[in-house]
């Protein structure tokens, strides 16, 4: 299996929130988030989206405090139809998950490039702008984060080469939820966090315990997005070659796994709502239709539904090549192209997709955004930017 941290496209971040869905995906690997119809990684959600056999102890601490990072409002760019505004920037490294809650934003960032691979951060600011804060920095320490969700009391991420982890919202100490190799794509829902390491779907409760494996993958085969609600745990596989791959489910309580779309074009990011799962293709080493597209399928399986495609503009008139990141709420689905820095919409029956933001000419910010989240009335991005990372809002949505 290919390491994760080589896969571009294909991260899931998520966010858990008020009944909306997100999921993410970055430079280095997977993640998860939350959906009408539960959570996913993500990841991957608003929404979220290693095989350890341990959870447990505190990692180290953090208090909360400010960071040196810059943070504020004001109009940034962004053609489309919404105004994009800058809510933290120059963040010392690269974000590559977001979530949101009714009061913050959420995100994870990586090490700058050629910084110590344990100098990751967990941060968050107010969605209306305002200060930056640090919840959990090199001191816990932070080893490649991956992945971020959050609930009313806790926010999770996965440390690629350590563990499950959560700190408090308010900030605090830094505790490890399970112990694990190499953890992506992660989710949440009924009291349980769900991750992949890339290979197996896994899951423990919030409060650390035991782990329990639902998913052993092949060989040669690469798990990617993650979601989860009530009844299902949904994931994406990509198979050995990572040009075809499914969309499959397994049940919360374990049994055998089914596939509701079998033959996907390497499927990536992931997320659900209560009817469909909803995915996209990256556009790496593929032709055609599925050199970049936005997917659908109901969860029970069905016929596959393709919402935007590249290159064909018999079904759309917009590009959605090196999509790499998506999330849904009760209307639309949305997403974001690493190499056009772009953020698009597309209403979840079918129809025609909106450009809701481009860089500009000039705009050092909306660059490279590959993860995003939404809440009642705006989309969040987390972008590479050209001034080490930056954290974006886009209104309306």
């Amino acid at each position: 299996m290919r390491s994760l941290a080589s896969l571009k496209a294909w991260v899931l971040i998520g966010a858990l929130g008020a009944g909306v869905g997100i999921e993410a995906c970055s430079s280095s690997s997977p993640s998860a988030s939350k959906s009408d119809g539960g959570s996913s990684s993500s990841g991957g959600s608003s929404g979220s989206g290693s095989g350890g056999s341990s959870s447990g102890s505190s990692s180290g601490s953090s208090s909360g405090s400010s960071s040196g990072s810059s943070s504020g409002s004001g109009s940034e760019g962004g053609t489309g139809a919404g105004v994009v505004t800058t809510l933290a920037s120059n963040l010392g490294g690269t974000p590559v998950g977001i979530a949101v809650d009714a009061t913050s934003v959420y995100w994870i960032a990586s090490p700058p490039t050629g910084g110590s691979s344990t100098a990751g951060a967990v941060m968050k600011v107010p969605i209306a702008g305002g200060s930056v804060v640090t919840l959990a920095t090199t001191t816990d320490p932070q080893d490649n984060p991956q992945a971020i969700a959050v609930d009313s009391t806790s926010v999770y991420w996965s440390n690629y080469d350590q563990a499950v982890m959560k700190v408090p919202i308010g900030g605090g100490t830094a505790t490890t939820v399970a112990a694990s190799n190499a953890p992506g794509a992660l989710a949440l829902n009924g009291g349980d966090v769900y991750w992949n390491d890339g290979v197996d779907v896994l899951k423990t409760p919030i409060g650390g315990g035991t782990i329990t494996t639902l998913f052993k993958g092949d060989t040669g085969d690469t798990l990617f997005g993650i979601a989860v609600n009530a009844t299902d745990v949904y994931f994406t596989e990509s198979f050995s070659g990572n040009t075809t791959g499914a969309v499959r489910k397994v049940a919360v309580a374990g049994g055998t796994p089914s596939s509701i779309a079998a033959a996907a074009d390497a499927p990536g990011a992931l997320v659900i709502d209560a009817n469909n799962a909803y995915w996209v293709v990256g556009n790496e080493g593929f032709t055609g239709e599925s050199a970049g597209a936005v997917k659908k399928v109901p969860l029970a399986g069905g016929t596959i539904v393709t919402l935007a495609v590249n290159n064909d503009a018999t079904i759309v008139n917009i590009d959605p090549a090196d999509p790499v990141a998506l999330a849904v709420d009760a209307t639309s689905v949305y997403w974001v192209n690493y190499g056009s820095a772009s953020v698009f919409s597309v209403p979840i029956g079918g129809g025609t997709p909106v450009t809701l933001a481009t860089q500009n000419a000039g705009d050092p910010y909306l660059f490279q955004p590959n993860a995003i989240a939404v809440d009642g009335t705006s989309v969040y991005v987390a972008a590479t930017g050209q001034t080490t990372g930056a954290i974006l809002k886009v209104t309306p949505k």
